[in-house]
């Protein structure tokens, strides 16, 4: 019963001890009941589920959930008064609700002039791109509504109790949380099941009391969280709350093997020298002793380390600083890359530290002019490491961007170029950016709330999809830019009331922008030009091929 805290700078001393902890032994709560183990990610669960695999001759029966699920299910095994389990409302849910709530946003209410002067920005009327505006909204609302909650459930429950507030942008979205809360509830009444928030739950189950902790004296089931780098106030208080109820085991990053929760940023450091602020002001025994500011802190710890120190403040307070070391042994560094994790493991990165090594190849700053000079830059490197060292596999390399969307293509280009040397795949990408059909559809709904620009039209026509529906190919498409690009089109509409024998009928249109289709048109004359869905060629001299009605 309780918590036990496991801390290593590097993952495999936490893969070996929880390889030993899901070891079955005597107090497992039952052999048919899978031990759990909470990651925060897909990636790192097949990485755990493949360094398992390789060190046992058989590594079955083990459950693998995300941080979320993992925790519901614990709230859940110990609400032994609810009839039925409240469905949990999640992000994609929470989106739903918000977009509802903005499209139908009253002008009339003054809390929401911000929103609604956001949202019809042309003032009088409805905005083109207003459901757009309402969606991309609804997604940055349902990510902070979810951060308040665990970061600062003191405002939420003033939200929910009091009505005050002098800040507008502050009413305006405790409004919108409002309203929020009051239609998940009338969901939850349609649907005989309450919709509840993670927050929302726990708060209920531990405040009507929860079933007994280890009633009978019987074994508690264990739950491993793995590889937990950054975790919410509210998520350490919670277990905190169910550490009576569980055997909770938490395997966890640290950086250092030293005290390092009092380097502070050096925004920190101005905001204490500026403000003096009583809390964090050092006492006169911490200046007489030689504080903080006498003894240069760690740079990279300084400039970066704030989320992992904050996470390890917290891991730390949960076990009242009571945790298993499994730093590694200490090795004289040999390279660039290794004094620098020697440097943060034992803090002696300092100013006064040893002299600097010698630059090498362990560590590699190189500046591109693009992105695609980049991504090449990177495909000739791994080429010649792969050369050089016969002991190097393609498994051991990991390539990471910051914007995987903005990226993709080029590593698709660069990487997928003949011949084919280097086999990849590619993580944390979307179907936006992953699926040709999403992307279609994505080119439709813009097509659709658009003008009818060149660029709209084409990005609906080069899809593969559409091209294997419509039955044409590069070649086509290509005469058909040709043509966009001799005749200088950027978008344009018939004109429904002109009626002339020499222009075709109201509805008919040029290229793809109407009801009409681009496929079958020739790349010569007018000969192939074929009738299709009720529309024929129509010519004129020195006009290309367009359709009309008839």
């Amino acid at each position: 019963m309780g918590v036990e805290l496991y801390f290593s700078n590097q993952l495999m001393p936490l893969a070996d001890k929880l390889h030993e902890n899901l070891k079955p032994d005597g107090n497992v709560a039952s052999i048919l009941e899978p031990p759990v183990v909470v990651v925060p990610n897909m990636n790192l669960s097949k990485w755990v589920k493949l360094t398992l695999a390789r060190q046992s001759d058989i590594f079955m029966n083990v459950e693998f959930q995300y941080l979320e699920t993992g925790l519901w299910q614990m709230i859940r095994s110990i609400d032994a008064g609810a009839m039925s389990e409240p469905d949990r409302l999640d992000n994609d849910h929470l989106k739903i609700l918000l977009f509802f709530i903005l499209m139908a946003a009253d002008r009339e209410a003054s809390d929401l002039a911000p929103v609604y002067q956001y949202l019809h920005r042309s003032g009088a009327g409805t905005a083109s791109d207003f459901e757009i505006r309402c969606w991309q909204l609804a997604e940055e609302l349902s990510r902070l509504f979810q951060e308040y909650e665990y970061h600062r459930s003191d405002m939420i429950h003033r939200w929910l109790s009091d009505d005050s507030t002098t800040d507008k942008m502050e009413a305006c979205q405790r409004w919108i949380y409002r309203k929020m809360c009051s239609l998940k509830d009338q969901l939850g009444r349609l649907v005989g099941r309450p919709l509840q928030t993670m927050a929302e739950y726990a708060r209920n189950v531990f405040a009507i009391g929860a079933s007994g902790p280890n009633q009978g004296g019987h074994p508690l089931a264990r739950y491993h969280f793995f590889g937990l780098s950054q975790i919410s106030p509210f998520h350490l208080q919670l277990l905190s709350q169910l550490k009576s109820y569980f055997d909770v085991r938490i395997y966890s990053l640290n950086p250092s093997r030293e005290y390092w929760e009092d380097i502070k940023t050096p925004f920190e450091k101005k905001w204490i020298q500026r403000k003096k602020i009583s809390g964090l002001k050092l006492s006169d025994a911490e200046w007489s002793a030689g504080d903080l500011f006498t003894d240069a802190d760690h740079a990279l710890l300084s400039a970066w380390g704030k989320p992992g120190r904050e996470n390890t403040r917290l891991l730390c307070q949960l076990t009242d600083y009571d945790f298993h070391a499994g730093f590694p042994e200490i090795q004289q560094p040999k390279t660039v890359l290794e004094a620098i994790g020697h440097g943060l493991l034992t803090l002696e990165g300092r100013d006064d530290g040893p002299t600097p090594l010698a630059q090498d190849t362990s560590l590699q700053i190189v500046a591109s002019p693009g992105v695609r000079r980049e991504v090449e830059t990177v495909y000739n490197s791994i080429l010649y490491n792969l050369e050089a060292d016969p002991d190097l596999c393609m498994t051991d390399i990991a390539v990471m961007v910051s914007d995987m969307a903005r990226y993709k293509p080029v590593v698709d280009s660069v990487f997928s170029r003949r011949p084919h040397r280097i086999t990849y795949n590619l993580v944390d990408s979307s179907a936006r950016t992953e699926s040709v059909f999403a992307q279609a559809v994505l080119a439709i709904m813009v097509l659709s709330r658009g003008n009818f620009s060149r660029k709209q039209v084409f990005d609906v026509l080069r899809n593969p999809c559409v091209m294997k529906r419509w039955e044409y190919g590069p070649e086509a498409l290509a005469i058909w830019i040709g043509w966009a690009d001799a005749l200088g089109i950027f978008h344009d509409y018939e004109n429904p009331a002109a009626r002339s024998d020499e222009t075709p009928s109201g509805g008919a249109v040029f290229m793809a922008a109407g009801n009409g289709t681009a496929a079958d048109f020739p790349d010569h004359g007018f000969s192939g030009c074929r009738r299709r869905r009720g529309l024929r060629p129509f010519q004129r001299p020195g006009a290309v091929c367009r359709y009309q009605h008839g």
